[in-house]
């Protein structure tokens, strides 16, 4: 049970040691040599996300971290980064396949489902390009997960 706290009290602050901040820092360095006009092209598959309940923005991120395509809501909170954001939940979704990886199964990963205190995060593979997905941020009080997901499970642009 002490090894089990010892853990958990390790995850819960990024050190050095345990990887988490050595993710966060790498995307934010990757973010700070990209050209800033890239993402700003939003794709038309990225555009059909518009529509869902609390939509706050979409990207197509590439598993190295990289922001391929970038569309924030224009009602967008201030206080967040988008493309930091979704550049950093490359280590999320990278991780997830990872672990699949290692626990041998012969799965995809569909959809990574980050729940936050105002915010829905689905993560979800891109169809058209390997090795990419895409980041969807929700306001948690407007948006509908379940229909979300339904919703989203017939646009083309998913794996």
């Amino acid at each position: 049970m002490d090894e089990y706290l010892e853990v958990a009290s390790d995850l819960s602050e990024p050190t050095e040691t345990n990887g988490w901040s050595q993710n966060m820092d790498l995307a934010a360095r990757k973010l700070e040599h990209q050209d800033e006009a890239l993402p700003e092209r939003a794709p038309t598959h990225l555009k059909k996300l518009e529509q869902l309940g609390g939509f706050l923005g979409a990207a197509q991120v590439s598993m190295s971290g990289v922001v391929l395509a970038l569309l924030p809501a224009a009602h967008c909170p201030v206080e967040l980064d988008l493309r930091l954001f979704a550049a950093s939940s490359s280590a999320v979704f990278g991780g997830e396949v990872a672990a699949i990886e290692r626990l041998g199964l012969s799965q995809r990963v569909s959809e990574v489902v980050i729940s936050l205190e105002d915010y829905y995060v689905l993560l979800k593979p891109a169809r058209e390009e390997p090795d990419t997905f895409v980041f969807l941020l929700l306001d948690k009080s407007k948006a509908n997960l379940a229909m979300t997901t339904l919703a989203i499970k017939g646009l083309e642009l998913f794996a």
